[in-house]
């Protein structure tokens, strides 16, 4: 029994250090990190407001190749731009969708380990 909650704690923690940015992985420590309060609502309405705004950001740039590749003689290279730039908001996009599913599985998980301590 005790086994089984160690292991949940410690799947929440890595969850909870997987659920923020690059950039705070890189600039935090992780004791400090796992030892404040986490605030997941905040993390959770944060990381979906970006998910929606990178969602209208790719629509944009899809209109903008389907509008360039019908009606406007683009080069090459612009061309290829315009793809590259997809393929960095939709790589961005699979990211902040990741850390939303670790975000909601640590809820997930702390959830169940309440329900064994009791």
């Amino acid at each position: 029994m005790m086994e089984t909650v160690e292991k949940i704690e410690e799947r929440i923690d890595q969850l909870k250090w997987k659920s923020l940015s690059p950039y705070q992985r890189l600039v935090l420590k992780r004791e400090s990190v796992l030892n404040r309060k986490f605030g997941s609502k905040e993390k959770k309405r944060e990381l979906t407001w970006y998910i929606n705004s990178n969602k209208v950001l790719l629509l944009i740039l899809c209109l903008i190749i389907s509008y360039v590749i019908l009606f406007v003689q683009a080069s090459n290279e612009f061309l290829l731009f315009l793809f590259l730039a997809t393929a960095i908001f939709v790589a961005q996009r699979i990211e902040l969708i990741q850390r939303l599913s670790n975000l909601n599985e640590a809820k997930f998980l702390k959830k169940i380990l309440e329900d064994i301590k009791r």
